[in-house]
């Protein structure tokens, strides 16, 4: 009976697969066909898997550094929610982004399915982050988007605080009460912005204190826990304060003192 279950998840996994694959493709034609992407579609490697990522240069081609978007479940790396004002808001003003595809989730994808594939996403940020500095960027922020905030922040543990130097959450339903995750809060050692829309989902707003105890509980500094006014979990029509807020806080956690002065 066992081995049976074993073949049936092992079948169900390679459907899952399959799509995925089939769905990165179609994306990946339509980003390349598209006359107003605003960016180039690059291919990065991370050990034998190939994801598709998007690419944007700095507006005057003098970056202030890196922002690697990861997006969340049920979304893309070009999703005209939260990822693309701010892979483009902010290349506008100074960064190189890279946007990342990630693997895709259905419609009744749980929180804990989308985090099974965290050892995958977490390769893609690492190879993410190698491609940047390969190009000379070499200090970048994670930005991770609903439930892939979390993945980011245990991600940033594992990378020199002067190469990823900071980490945003934006929208996380995340509460901080596993061994594992205190344990990334207790590691992290960089600034970690929790912004959220001041009309957001439930489980984000249900978990803001328990974040915020967990964070000082860790002692860990350069936390801030920020809300769009009058945003809800899409930021629609609020794409330029989700951005201002962003801006803002990256000038004063992540950008270099000889960058910030020139």
């Amino acid at each position: 009976m066992r081995y049976l279950a074993c073949i049936v998840l092992f079948s169900w996994a390679l459907v899952v697969a399959a799509a995925d694959t089939t769905a990165t493709r179609e994306l990946e034609a339509a980003w390349r066909a598209a006359v107003d992407l605003d960016g180039e579609v690059i291919a990065l490697q991370a050990g034998d898997d190939t994801a598709v990522a998007i690419h944007r240069r700095p507006a005057d081609n003098d970056s202030l550094g890196g922002v690697v978007l990861i997006h969340g479940p049920g979304t893309n790396a070009d999703s005209h929610a939260v990822v693309r004002p701010l892979r483009i808001g902010l290349a506008d003003a100074g960064w190189d982004t890279l946007s990342i595809q990630l693997p895709a989730a259905y419609d009744d994808a749980t929180s804990a399915d989308w985090h099974a594939q965290a050892p995958m996403i977490e390769a893609r940020l690492g190879a993410a982050l190698d491609w940047l500095r390969q190009r000379g960027v070499d200090r970048s922020v994670a930005i991770g988007v609903g439930e892939s905030g979390r993945i980011a922040l245990r991600f940033a543990t594992s990378r020199p605080a002067d190469q990823l130097v900071a980490v945003i959450m934006v929208g996380s339903p995340a509460r901080f009460d596993s061994d594992e995750e205190r344990e990334a809060l207790g590691g992290l050692a960089r600034p970690l912005l929790d912004l959220y829309a001041e009309r957001d989902r439930a489980d984000v707003l249900d978990n803001l204190q328990r974040r915020a105890t967990a964070v000082r509980d860790a002692k860990l500094e350069g936390y801030t826990q920020r809300a769009v006014a009058g945003a809800t979990a899409d930021f629609r029509g609020l794409d330029d304060a989700l951005l201002g807020s962003v801006r803002a806080w990256l000038q004063k956690h992540a950008v270099a003192t000889d960058a910030a002065n020139p």
